[in-house]
């Protein structure tokens, strides 16, 4: 039972990667399903954790896409029942901005660097939209 559980959130886990690198990068469902000799109603299978995708689409997927295929795994922690829920960034109210936005800052190498970026912006969340005393909330 407790496999399955941990098979499944992996599953979803890897879905939501999938779908958020091929936002990223532009491409259409039917664009990435033909691409890896799939259709699109299985490429969506794969995105909403429904089936398992194999280690071959996965590699072919991570060359389309250009990351190390251990990018799909990001994050993933399963020590906790609850996944981070990156389908947040697939929500229809953010807008190709912030997906511009979340591929540059992906693409920053150094550490250091992409600390002190996130830190900026959440100091910039924090106390720059300040009004009549009122802070945004960070909620990670």
């Amino acid at each position: 039972m407790v496999i399955k559980r941990l098979n499944s959130q992996v599953r979803v886990h890897v879905g939501r990667r999938i779908k958020i690198f091929r936002q990223l990068a532009g491409y259409s469902q039917e664009k990435i399903a033909g691409r890896i000799d799939v259709t699109y109603q299985q490429l969506q299978k794969y995105e909403q954790g429904i089936d398992n995708i194999s280690a071959e689409r996965l590699w072919e997927l991570s060359q389309l896409f250009n990351i190390p295929i251990t990018s799909f795994f990001e994050d993933l922690d399963l020590s906790h029942p609850q996944l981070f829920d990156l389908s947040v960034f697939a929500s229809e109210k953010y807008t190709e901005e912030v997906f511009k936005m979340v591929n540059v800052y992906c693409r920053i190498k150094n550490k250091k660097t992409r600390e002190a970026f996130y830190n900026l912006l959440k100091t910039h969340v924090l106390y720059g939209n300040e009004k009549k005393g009122d802070k945004d909330e960070i909620t990670s």
